[in-house]
C-alpha cells in the first residue's frame, strides 16, 4: 500500500458545527499539550450548516494563535472528503488526527494520539471507550448492550481486533488517508473510513478513553441515524480491496 512511513509532524484536523465554547477550549488544549515541534498545523473544518457563531470563533482562533498555525476552512460538502482531499495542499504533514470540537474527550487524549504516532508511524491509533479504563458517560444505558453487540459484529466480519470501530477520532498516516474512497456524507462515515482501514490491514493501537456526552450544542447523532451504519458495514466489507482506495484500478477503467 505505501513503504515504511517516517513521522514528520502531525496535522490536527478538527471538526466544527454549533460549538463555540467546546471549540475555543480544544484547540487552546491542543496548543498546550502539544510539542509545537510535532504539530505542523490545526485546520478547522467548518461544517456546511455550522452556526455563525461557530464561524466566527473558528476565525477567531485562526488570527489570535499563533504557538501553532490555526486554519479555519468551511466546507462546501457533506462528510469528512475535504479535509482528506486537502492532505497534500494546504498540508504536508506525515500524520493526520481527526478530532471533534465537542469534548467528548477528556482533552489530553489528542497529546496520546500524536505519542502514539510516533511511537507507532505506520499504525492506525484509534480510541476506546471498551479497553479497560475506557468507559461512557452520559449516554443511554438501553444502548450500551446494542453498541456491544454491533462492536462484537464488526471483530468477526471483519477479522479485526478491534473494540470500538464507532469510536471516529482517529490518528493516521496522511498517505494512507488521503486515498480512502469515502461515499457517506453522514456521521456514518466516521465508521465508513476505520472499516476501510480495517480491511487494508494496518496495525491497530487502541487508546482507552472515557467518552462524555457532547458539553455544548444538539447531538446530531441520533439512535434512529446510527442505523446508517449498516450501509457501509455492509458495502466496505464486501468491495474488493484494490476499490477502496483513490488511484487503483477502478479509477483507470
Amino acid at each position: 500500500m505505501c513503504a515504511d512511513i517516517q513521522f514528520n509532524s502531525a496535522v490536527f484536523l478538527v471538526g466544527a458545527y454549533n460549538e463555540v465554547h467546546s471549540l475555543q477550549k480544544t484547540v487552546l488544549a491542543l496548543v498546550d499539550t502539544c510539542c509545537p515541534e510535532d504539530v505542523e498545523q490545526i485546520i478547522i473544518f467548518i461544517a456546511t450548516r455550522a452556526t455563525p457563531q461557530c464561524l466566527a470563533a473558528a476565525k477567531e482562533l485562526e488570527e489570535t494563535v499563533t504557538k501553532i498555525p490555526v486554519k479555519a476552512i468551511q466546507q462546501t460538502k457533506g462528510g469528512v472528503g475535504e479535509c482528506r482531499h486537502l492532505l497534500g495542499t494546504v498540508s504536508f504533514a506525515s500524520h493526520a488526527i481527526l478530532l471533534g470540537s465537542d469534548m467528548e474527550i477528556p482533552l489530553d487524549i489528542p497529546s496520546k494520539m500524536l505519542d502514539m504516532c510516533k511511537k507507532h508511524p505506520n499504525a492506525l491509533v484509534s480510541l476506546s471507550r471498551w479497553k479497560d479504563g475506557g468507559s461512557f458517560t452520559g449516554y443511554p444505558k438501553w444502548q450500551l448492550p446494542l453498541h456491544y453487540i454491533f462492536q462484537k459484529l464488526v471483530q468477526i466480519c471483519y477479522f479485526s481486533k478491534s473494540t470500538d470501530a464507532t469510536a471516529g477520532y482517529i490518528a493516521v498516516p496522511s498517505e494512507i488517508f488521503s486515498r480512502l474512497r469515502l461515499k457517506e456524507n453522514s456521521l456514518s462515515v466516521f465508521l465508513e473510513y476505520k472499516l476501510i482501514l480495517y480491511r487494508l490491514g494496518l496495525s491497530l493501537v487502541e487508546i482507552p478513553v472515557c467518552y462524555s456526552s457532547r458539553r455544548e450544542g444538539k447531538a446530531t447523532n441520533t439512535f434512529w441515524g446510527k442505523l446508517k451504519y449498516f450501509k457501509p458495514f455492509l458495502r466496505v466489507r464486501f468491495t474488493p480491496k484494490p476499490h477502496l482506495l483513490e488511484g487503483s484500478a477502478e479509477d483507470e477503467e
